[in-house]
């Protein structure tokens, strides 16, 4: 027995099947559910991008059931029993995997829940939409195609701020550069080589008048090396070009070196180097050897090159180093973020915890790991092999800052990523079909939005724009999501061993890193975009 509300579907369903106003109806439903809350805040552009997803979404789950509705039909004998049908082995499917405990389980649960929604939920949809006069229903199909229109504008705004070149220079900037980095006089790393972020991190060195203005104490002049894509072609190559630089620098006469793994673009937070540099009264070297120049989003496919180029130039210095008498021997650091955490993480998979014994790794610090390496670093954890002493797991700065001074020495491997971090949590297109655990009941993090609620298909959407929207930049510094620069000065000074910076002092620090950031934000302004120069 079809209920006497639903009849007016069912007799119109039995004389012609309702595919689109049923594709209709839950696109609208889904579009609704689409403004729920994610983990990062979006413009009303990206809104208007994820409100046209969820709506396809819910178009293709409509025209979905109705396909199996159909199927079901003849040999059921009748549209009713199709769905009593449908309905009964959908509820079937959600017992036998309601636990969800392996990603067959997860699979059925979700297309279960699906079918549920489109098929039961979707009678239900269309007896209202059923019930609405016809202008209201004319009114929503308009809608629909004013945002299909207005999405097809949003598509091309976000291709267009997306499509950086792969050389898009700020070719008006005059950057002065400390004679202590590399790109001089004899330097077989010319600047003309580099690309923005190359040039970039040369030149915002700290010179030791700001560094002993900052810290009230004497300073000299960091020492700071980049090998860019295009001083060689293979990543060994880059790696000895680097090392032979640092040698000429003088770096191996500092106490420290800090090889820092960039993103994809050759990034590296600003913050972090800066922060060191000020931390260690410029007494430190810095080194970066870059393995692309595509953004994060774009340079997953070059994580082998990018581990490949990590482990030839620690290799590369563990050589140099080894060669020095033992009292004369730099601490080796590593800092990664974001995609170069991904990569420390690649290495230490593949290796194992003894790869930091064997690359002769005193320090580290992994800042805003992705998903798939904190997976893989929870692996070896749980392998049951002998880790190392001193690794630390945390939050935010602040719990770092609440451990007693104790504890802080014996630190010496940090890592930290936010718990809301969409690059920490996204876990790919299993985010189709399987709730992520931090939104499981009992699991979720305060920091996680309390409205945010997993919901198929239309979460994988949303988490694609807060993985955007989470890489990138601001001069707005915010412990919060993928920003790490609220966290640096503090947790390089516990994790690299800081012990001699006051409170007074660090608190100096995180002013001048924001002062630079400031600087530097000024500079871009005002200058051109178009080909490099020096």
């Amino acid at each position: 027995m079809i209920p006497g509300w639903l009849s007016p579907v069912h007799r119109r369903a039995e004389t012609g099947a309702r595919p689109l106003e049923r594709g209709l109806v839950l696109a609208a439903v889904a579009a609704f559910l689409s403004r729920m809350p994610s983990l990062v805040p979006r413009s009303r552009q990206d809104q208007t991008l994820i409100t046209t997803g969820g709506g396809l979404l819910g178009a293709a789950a409509g025209l979905a059931a109705e396909g199996a509705i159909a199927v079901v039909r003849r040999p059921a004998g009748g549209r009713g029993r199709a769905l009593a049908i449908l309905t009964t082995l959908a509820a079937g499917g959600l017992a036998w995997s309601r636990r969800r405990r392996t990603v067959v389980q997860s699979a059925v649960a979700t297309a279960s829940e699906v079918t549920l929604t489109s098929i039961t939920g979707g009678e239900v949809a269309l007896a209202v939409y059923e019930l609405l006069p016809r202008q209201q229903r004319s009114t929503l199909v308009r809608r629909a195609g004013a945002t299909a229109i207005a999405a097809a504008s949003a598509i091309s705004a976000l291709r267009h701020a997306l499509a950086e070149p792969r050389d898009l220079m700020k070719a008006s900037i005059r950057y002065d550069y400390l004679g202590s980095v590399s790109g001089g006089l004899g330097s077989r790393l010319p600047v003309d080589s580099l690309d923005r972020e190359g040039r970039k991190f040369l030149a915002n060195a700290v010179p030791a008048p700001r560094i002993a203005e900052v810290m009230e104490e004497e300073a000299i002049d960091p020492i700071r090396v980049y090998a860019g894509l295009d001083c060689a072609t293979e990543p060994a190559e880059r790696a000895r070009l680097a090392v032979e630089e640092l040698e000429r620098l003088g770096a191996f006469e500092r106490p420290r070196i800090v090889f820092y793994c960039p993103t994809g673009a050759g990034f590296v937070n600003p913050v972090a180097v800066e922060a060191e540099e000020l931390l260690s009264r410029g007494d430190v070297a810095s080194v970066v050897v870059q393995y692309g120049n595509k953004r994060a989003l774009r340079a997953f496919k070059d994580l082998s090159r990018a581990r490949e180029t990590w482990q030839r130039m620690l290799e590369t210095l563990v050589e140099a180093i080894d060669g020095l008498q033992l009292d004369r021997r730099p601490e080796l650091a590593v800092y990664g973020e974001s995609l170069g955490a991904w990569v420390v993480a690649e290495a230490l998979a593949a290796g194992g915890p003894e790869t930091l014994t064997r690359l002769h790794i005193g320090r580290g610090a992994l800042v805003g790991v992705p998903y798939p390496a904190r997976v893989k670093l929870r692996r070896i954890r749980d392998s049951g092999v002998l880790l190392p002493d001193g690794i630390g797991v945390f939050d935010s700065a602040d719990e770092l800052r609440a451990l007693p001074r104790e504890a802080q020495e014996q630190l010496r491997y940090v890592l930290l990523t936010h718990p809301e971090d969409p690059i920490g949590l996204f876990s790919g297109t299993r985010l189709l079909w399987e709730r992520p655990e931090w939104l499981e009941p009992g699991q979720r993090h305060p920091r996680v939005p309390s409205k945010m609620r997993w919901i198929p298909g239309i979460t994988y959407v949303q988490m694609l724009f807060d993985v955007k929207n989470g890489t990138g930049g601001s001069t707005l510094f915010q412990n919060y999501a993928h920003d790490y620069r609220v966290d640096a000065p503090e947790l390089l000074r516990v994790a690299f061993g800081h012990g001699d910076v006051s409170d007074r002092q660090l608190e100096a620090i995180e002013e001048e890193v924001v002062l630079s950031a400031e600087r530097q934000a000024r500079r871009e302004a005002r200058a051109r975009v178009g080909p490099a120069r020096a």
